[in-house]
């Protein structure tokens, strides 16, 4: 594992106890009236709440609302290999909160505000939490790769968007920042996707995006820039046990942020397509022929938000 920057301390923090969290729950609604696959496998987040959807994507189930909350919005969701466990955002504080999937709250984690991303690992037994450009764990401590977060030279304003962890303990994250022009006249923005590896034999993976510039002498609030809000490990349809990553990628602006493309998860032959307007494909991979994949059982879910409008989707793929 070859670094050359800075180390971002990671630091793991005590566990919070469990309070009564004041929210608005919703009921179960389902598109026939027979329950089909009742083992719900995928959870998403919108700025109305947080949802999960069955295997068979006929039946979904509403978690918890964000009616009540102040500032609405979707954030980060993670479903526990057992599926019976949720941890989400919440909108108005950036904490994550542990439920149940039958909508008891099992956790506020008060201490780590300004959580970016978050997942489960090893089951359930850990919860890992990225805030403030630390990783925290909520259970069983991770020996995870060090330094962590590599800091490009003259980078400002470093700030990593998402993150996720595989079973080596390999570390795969996704980080904005800007760097100011040679003679200091302009900001010069970049994001950029890193695979650290746990193994120091194996050299790490940066690719780097250039973005936007902008005046040095322009407010820094009215830039727009991109960056991931979702890195993950994922499997490959072409190879058999190689891994891979998907990145997608969010614009902001000082008025929103969007939410651009679409991204596909694979795992245990099965792909799960996410787009850009809130539909949500499953397909099973049946054979290959030329680098072509035939796929059959689809089922898909459309979520009614607008076209790029922010979604977080998580996938309980250990099954």
């Amino acid at each position: 594992m070859k670094k050359h920057f800075i180390l971002i301390l990671i630091t793991v923090l005590t566990l919070a106890s469990c309070k009564k969290y004041e929210s608005q729950y919703g009921t179960e609604t389902a598109a026939t009236s027979v329950l089909k696959a009742d083992v719900y496998e995928i959870a998403y987040s919108t700025e109305s709440g947080v949802f999960l959807i069955n295997a068979a994507m006929d039946r979904s189930k509403m978690l918890v609302s964000f009616a009540n909350n102040a500032s609405p919005k979707a954030g980060p969701v993670a479903l526990s290999a057992k599926r019976d466990k949720v941890a989400y955002v919440d909108p108005d504080n950036g904490i994550p909160i542990i439920m149940d999937t039958l909508g008891n709250v099992l956790a506020q984690l008060t201490q780590y505000p300004n959580t970016k991303d978050l997942g489960w690992y090893n089951g359930e037994a850990t919860l890992y939490i990225l805030s403030n450009n630390q990783v925290h764990f909520y259970g069983e401590a991770l020996d995870l790769p060090s330094p962590l977060f590599v800091v490009p030279p003259y980078a400002n304003d470093y700030e990593v968007t998402a993150l996720d962890i595989n079973e080596d303990l390999d570390v795969v994250y996704g980080a904005v920042y800007y760097k100011l022009s040679s003679m200091g006249r302009d900001r010069d923005w970049y994001y950029s996707s890193t695979i650290n590896y746990k193994s120091p034999s194996v050299t790490d993976e940066t690719t780097v995006v250039p973005d936007a510039t902008y005046a040095s002498s322009q407010n820094i609030l009215t830039d727009s820039r991109h960056y991931y809000h979702t890195v993950q490990f994922t499997g490959s349809y072409y190879s058999v046990g190689v891994q891979r990553v998907v990145v997608a990628t969010a614009l902001e602006t000082p008025l929103a942020t969007e939410f651009k493309g679409y991204y596909t998860f694979f795992e245990n032959n099965i792909e799960l397509s996410i787009t850009e307007n809130g539909r949500l494909s499953r397909y099973i991979e049946d054979r290959y022929q030329a680098e072509y994949i035939f796929t059959s059982a689809s089922a898909s879910w459309t979520i009614n938000i607008p076209a790029f409008a922010p979604l977080y989707v998580d996938w309980a793929t250990d099954f």
